[in-house]
């Protein structure tokens, strides 16, 4: 029987990329975990469709790896493709990963995108990513809606939710019955505890109008990364992580559920946790406002000193142009003096030039 040999000892990563952002740690560390349980202690073959800028060689160094994406990038084993046409054989790795990338494939284009993952893979695909409910959709509105209002246009333009919204977010019924229409089985685990999700959203957000928090960012992003991590595999779930197996008879796949979920019901502990983490958020926003209009007051001292200096130039422009205006009409009395000078000297000659004739004749 194909029973890989699961270990729970915990796996050491570089400690760098606990300073990734906390949505791209949690989703490949995520991969980590379930590559690490299913493995049989030898080096593994793996394609990561979508999976830019490269990440998986960072958490999985000892393994084999390959990534697809639309994006080019500069990189060992780095391949610009399309996930709905791979260029390779038939069962040419061991996993198959897909990580917040099926969302982003045009509605029309899904199926093949799959289909494409199980060709390619000769034991396992893992697709990970967001899909339709009325919680998610609101969730990513709200996130969108807030960094349209706080970061403006351009950055939303740029907003990776901007495609989930256009796109729509994949149903999680139809995508099941696409696995078992292919003849393989699978198991869902839940990836991102949705209301720590949206919250860390909110504060990621509002560092982005704080003015060099490139620093803070990491400091954030490592200490939730360390210490929230676990607990985020639990519903409500921002993304689900689909481990799917071409191998029907695989009983093992029930022991990985009992490794990676949390298994912890919301009760009136847990609201009273949820109620003062928006409680933060809100202290966030109102030291957000007061940072605003302490910002508001500065420019206005700043732009008050300015037209000041404006109005200083202004009078000191003007009582030059006074200086200029009375030059110029002293000058040109002067002038019209000389003029009545050289009038009077041309009447003179006239004469002289009169006389002069009158005495020859």
């Amino acid at each position: 029987m194909d029973r890989p040999l699961l270990s729970k000892k915990k796996t050491i990563i570089s400690e760098h990329l606990y300073e990734l952002p906390f949505d791209q740690f949690q989703r490949y560390k995520g991969i980590e975990e379930v590559i690490r349980l299913l493995g049989k202690n030898k080096k593994q073959r793996i394609l990561d469709v979508g999976g830019y800028p490269g990440l998986i060689s960072d958490f999985l160094p000892n393994d084999e790896t390959c990534v697809v994406d639309v994006i080019p990038v500069r990189k060992p084993n780095y391949i610009r493709g399309d996930g709905t046409s791979l260029p390779f054989r038939d069962n040419s790795f061991d996993v198959v990963t897909a990580v917040d990338t099926l969302e982003h494939v045009p509605i029309a284009k899904r199926s093949k995108f799959i289909s494409e993952l199980l060709r390619c893979s000769s034991k396992y695909v893992i697709l990970m990513g967001p899909f339709f409910s009325e919680d998610i959709q609101m969730a990513e509105k709200i996130i969108f809606e807030f960094s349209l209002k706080t970061l403006g246009q351009d950055f939303a333009n740029s907003h990776p939710l901007r495609e989930h919204l256009e796109h729509g977010l994949p149903d999680m019924k139809q995508f099941e019955s696409e696995i078992n229409h292919q003849g393989c089985v699978f198991e869902v685990f839940p990836s991102g505890y949705l209301y720590h999700w949206i919250i860390l959203n909110f504060v990621k957000h509002f560092l982005f109008t704080i003015p060099d928090s490139d620093d803070l960012h990491k400091m954030i992003d490592k200490y939730y990364n360390i210490y929230f991590y676990e607990d985020d595999k639990r519903e409500p779930s921002y993304r689900h992580m689909f481990v799917i197996t071409k191998n029907r008879r695989a009983s093992w796949m029930k022991e990985l559920k009992r490794n990676l979920v949390v298994n912890q019901q919301a009760d009136m502990q847990d609201l009273s946790y949820k109620m003062q983490l928006f409680g933060l958020l809100f202290s966030l926003f109102d030291l957000g406002a007061k940072r605003e209009l302490h910002e508001v007051k500065r420019r206005n001292i700043h732009l008050e000193e300015n037209l000041r200096n404006l109005e200083s130039q202004l009078e000191n422009r003007e009582s030059e142009m006074g200086l200029h205006l009375q030059e110029k009409m002293l000058l040109e009395e002067k002038v019209r003096k000389q003029d009545e000078q050289i009038g009077k000297l041309k009447e003179i000659i006239g004469l002289n030039e009169k006389s002069l004739r009158e005495g020859e004749t």
